[in-house]
């Protein structure tokens, strides 16, 4: 699993090889990096230095790889810079027409470039980003064959993106439990600070969405069997010391969905949802089973949307699958979705003038209804 945390450390191991790039970007603008909500190509220095941490991980030359990815991301309407020349000029029609409406998929080239080069992120050794093995036990049980590997071992390869929507997302807001970071420390102009929020040990306030990317190893095809919660309820944890919300929202985007009630607790595929417009890639359509399947030239991205309005919960997924007959588990989590205040918990409202929050912004009353739950009756 793609760990953004991570690459902030990684990056500054290689950052002297990236001509332009003084030091490695924040883990919240790696994860801008892989967003899907890009207006335009991100800046190419965060693509380069990230072949680079690839390679280095890998002991493989970066030469080829970084051309691969040029490539990709000039195909994605970017311009690499001159020591990348295409061999065949691409004409500026061709580029507009790769651009889709509104954003640019690929978060920048995470998805073009990985596919177009058929390479993975880092499946094991050093740069593993899951640390040792890590066994997850599940009240629902597996059907089959048990597990014969998990994590790392298994020849998935897994990235995922949380809390907020892709494209346009005004409306997922945050939480932080008692003990963690003040609001101030999260409060940039370069990133949103829903992000790092969740990385450092955040959650939602309500409703949170969780992207899974899910490719595999060079030259294998997996069969996805199913994607079910890690335990049969998820863990119940104390009410947020602070709560941070926003506002706006733009309605439901296209892909494949699932729906997952932490409070009853239920997880649903609902299917294909959403509007396709030109320039989305098509979302994966067949149930999970024999006719989902992944490889690192058809990677499938998925997205759960996650709900609680009854408590405060860390939870998790595990994702089934199956390769040349053997059956895998990959772990998931844990993450935090919060939706009940306690009497000390205090919230942040934006500006009603700027829509933003500051590192000026006061504290006022916890919000009396979180993202998604209806309203609590008057009287």
């Amino acid at each position: 699993m793609l760990v953004f945390s991570k690459l902030q450390a990684l990056g500054d191991e290689v950052v002297a090889e990236v001509e332009g790039l003084e030091r490695s970007p924040s883990a919240g603008t790696w994860h801008k990096v892989f967003s899907s909500s890009w207006q335009r190509p991100p800046d190419w220095l965060h693509i380069e230095l990230f072949v680079h941490i690839w390679a280095t991980q890998h002991q493989q030359p970066v030469g080829e790889l970084l051309e691969e990815w040029a490539a990709g991301y000039r195909r994605c309407g970017g311009d690499p810079g001159p020591r990348f020349t295409p061999s065949t000029p691409v004409p500026a029609a061709v580029r507009r027409r790769h651009l889709p409406r509104g954003p640019v998929l690929l978060g920048g080239v995470a998805v073009v470039a990985v596919v177009a080069a058929s390479i993975a992120f880092w499946p094991e050794g050093k740069g593993s980003t899951e640390g040792p093995e890590k066994k997850v036990h599940s009240s629902a049980p597996v059907s089959g064959v048990p597990s014969a590997a998990a994590g790392p071992k298994g020849p998935l390869l897994l990235t995922t993106s949380w809390p907020t929507i892709a494209n346009c997302d005004g409306a997922t807001s945050v939480a932080m439990p008692v003990g963690g970071d003040p609001l101030s420390a999260f409060l940039r102009d370069d990133q949103d600070f829903r992000v790092p929020v969740a990385a450092k040990g955040g959650g939602t306030w309500g409703s949170g969405h969780l992207y899974l990317t899910l490719s595999a190893k060079p030259g294998k095809t997996l069969i996805i069997e199913d994607i079910r919660p890690a335990s049969r309820y998820p863990k119940k944890i104390d009410p947020p010391a602070w709560v941070a919300t926003v506002q706006g929202g733009c309605g439901d985007t296209y892909g494949r969905v699932f729906d997952f009630n932490l409070d009853k607790p239920d997880l649903i595929d609902r299917g294909v949802v959403g509007q396709r417009y030109d320039g989305d890639p098509p979302a994966p359509t067949n149930p999970l089973g024999p006719g989902f399947t992944v490889s690192a030239t058809d990677p499938a991205m998925v997205r759960v949307d996650v709900q609680a309005c009854k408590g405060n919960y860390e939870w998790s997924l595990l994702v089934n699958y199956s390769y040349d007959g053997q059956k895998f588990s990959e772990p998931i989590g844990p993450f935090r979705t919060m939706s009940v205040a306690g009497k000390g918990t205090v919230g942040y409202q934006p500006d009603q003038s700027t829509g933003r929050l500051t590192k000026d912004t006061k504290p006022g009353p916890a919000p009396t209804a979180a993202v998604g739950c209806p309203a609590p009756a008057v009287g």
